[in-house]
């Protein structure tokens, strides 16, 4: 989450970081101190929608001239170029971290995943028709012209031109892990609780889930709990008391719920693709890796093991501690802002 960057950077005590947003929505975090300004995505009515893009046109150049380094996270504003034009003519730094639909390509995807094809023929897939070859290739022409340079995801480097971009640095998904409360799995519970929160279903596999749950249903006794359309902190608290999360098992990469998880202490159930696994992912991740074929058995072996279920649980927040940490990531990327700003 792009906030959780800016708090990381701040946290280092060696820079000012401050973020822009063009949009907000309830599964948002906004920072508390003063070091983010979000604007409502734009209204119908056309003189709050003329109002609202004049204020925010304003913040932004404004941060556009008051930075030493600009980071973009998703796409550059629609400004037809002329904010990218700016920064170059200005001599600054420009990063772009790219996470998910921005760029991924659909023929790409389902060479990753052997499951991805499915869901993109799906009539109800939440992301028809946002994701394309010309649409990715658009994006990362436009920011390659302005010599900008991609941070980027184990997932999203798939998706890259390597020749626009020979030189890119990697990162992960980062957020405060101390602020989540730890809460192992209890190794006496009798009935466990099983939280999947899909904010895109189709996406998410949740169909094979759901139907892999009502089958073992007849063999264990555990509480499932659906999150769909609900607010962060309510989402938060349900994964925070849960015994075991489950994340997506289609796509073959992981978000930022899978992270949230681990750093509560939970063991997570996802889908990481080989390609994934084979591109600068961390050896030590101890995800419970399934897919809509192996889901049900790796369900029942969790359902059968609550002494495993803690185990990773605290491998997991360990992980989330090593990796994902907002200050660990932080650091990494302030020594690239640097590195970078030497070379001219």
């Amino acid at each position: 989450m792009p906030t959780f960057l800016v708090e990381g950077l701040n946290a280092t005590g060696e820079v000012t970081a401050r973020g822009v947003f063009s949009g907000r929505n309830k599964y948002i975090y906004e920072a508390q101190d003063g070091s983010c300004f979000y604007f409502d995505h734009f209204p119908n009515n056309a003189l709050k929608n003329f109002i609202y893009r004049v204020r925010f046109l304003c913040c932004y150049l404004y941060h556009i001239l008051w930075a030493d380094i600009i980071h973009y996270v998703w796409d550059a504003p629609n400004l037809k170029g002329l904010d990218l034009w700016l920064i170059r003519l200005l001599r600054k730094k420009i990063f772009v971290e790219w996470v998910g639909s921005d760029i991924r390509i659909p023929e790409i995807a389902k060479t990753i995943s052997p499951f991805a094809t499915a869901m993109y023929e799906h009539p109800g897939f939440e992301y028809k028709g946002l994701e394309s070859y010309e649409k990715s290739m658009a994006i990362q022409r436009k920011f390659a012209a302005y010599g900008a340079i991609p941070m980027l995801y184990p997932e999203m480097d798939l998706f890259v031109d390597k020749q626009l971009f020979p030189k890119r640095y990697f990162t992960n998904q980062r957020l405060p892990v101390s602020h989540h409360q730890l809460s192992f799995p209890s190794v006496t519970t009798t009935k466990p609780l099983l939280v999947h929160s899909p904010t895109a279903p189709i996406l998410k596999g949740s169909e094979y889930i759901i139907s892999a749950l009502n089958d073992l249903r007849s063999k264990y006794d555990f509480e499932f709990v659906l999150l769909t359309n609900k607010p962060r902190e309510e989402v938060q608290a349900k994964i925070q008391s849960c015994d075991i999360f489950i994340d997506q098992i289609v796509l073959g990469a992981h978000g930022l719920a899978f992270c949230e998880a681990m750093a509560y202490g939970k063991p997570v159930i996802c889908y990481i693709a080989e390609k994934v696994l084979e591109n600068h992912f961390p050896e030590d991740c101890p995800v419970v890796n399934a897919n809509p074929t192996t889901i049900h058995a790796q369900l029942e072996m969790l359902l059968q093991n609550a002494t495993l279920r803690y185990e990773l649980g605290v491998k997991g927040r360990a992980y989330a501690e090593k990796y994902h940490d907002s200050a660990v990531v932080a650091a990494a990327q302030l020594a690239v802002y640097k590195k970078e700003r030497s070379v001219g």
